[in-house]
This record gives C-alpha cells, structure tokens and sequence, in this order.
C-alpha cells in the first residue's frame, strides 16, 4: 500500500550507476525502455522531472497516466511500464487514489541531499489510478 509515508524508504546512490540512472533534485520516474535498439533495452531508466520555478515555487505533477521519455533514446516509457517514483533533495505532498477503489491517501515526503527516497515495495505504483505530487 501507498497511502503513507511508511511507504517509502531512503535508499543510497550507486557509485557506478549509467548516465540513464542518475536521480536529479526533485521527482524522477523509474520504468522499463522498451526500444530493442536503445543501450536501455528492459533495463531501468530514470527519467527526471526534477524542479520547476512556477507557482511560486510550488509545482504540480498531475496523474502518472503520461508517457516519459527514456534518457538513453528519448523514446517514450508508457504509465505500465513505470514501476517507481524516486524523490532527491526535495519536499513533495502526495495525494494519490487506488484505481477502481475509494481510497486516497495524502502525506509529505522530505527527501534528503545525500539519499534518495523511493517506495519500498515498487510494483505497488501500478495500481494507482490518480497520484499527484507538489513540490514543496
């Protein structure tokens, strides 16, 4: 379940990890490229969405339900193939509703400068019909 911060867990960047891998400040998303030409192929990527400076400094990320492009080929990762959402050096709020379901769920998440937050059980974001994240 990801209806709370108990979700999520601080994890430690790896030395030797790909440019595909890297985690930037803010939110990234982690999935599968599907592109068989691409060095990525069914390996996990993370697409950066990172920061923005609108509103006030508070940005909103409506809904998973979009495609993301693969850092190594820039072909798009579509929403099934989305398996974790990864938080670097940030505050985020998260307001999220299980598909097909009444339950919702809303909470902070502070992510520290040396460590990156992501849930500890991945697959779990699939079931999500709805996630919004504001940063903070």
């Amino acid at each position: 379940d990801m209806t709370s911060e108990e979700s999520f867990q601080e994890s430690n960047f790896y030395s030797a990890a790909p440019f595909y891998n890297m985690i930037y400040k803010g939110i990234n998303f982690q999935g599968y490229c599907h592109n068989k030409d691409c060095i990525a192929f069914n390996k996990l990527v993370n697409v950066q969405l990172g920061m923005c400076k609108e509103n006030n400094g508070i940005c909103i990320y409506a809904e998973i339900m979009f495609e993301l492009p693969c850092p190594a080929c820039k072909e798009f990762i579509d929403h099934e193939r989305i398996r974790n959402v990864l938080f670097l050096d940030c505050s985020t709020r998260i307001k999220l509703k299980v598909y097909k379901e009444s339950k919702v769920g809303e909470f902070e998440i502070n992510a520290p400068s040396d460590k990156f937050v992501a849930l500890k059980d991945p697959e779990k974001i699939l079931k999500y019909h709805y996630i919004k994240f504001t940063l903070l």
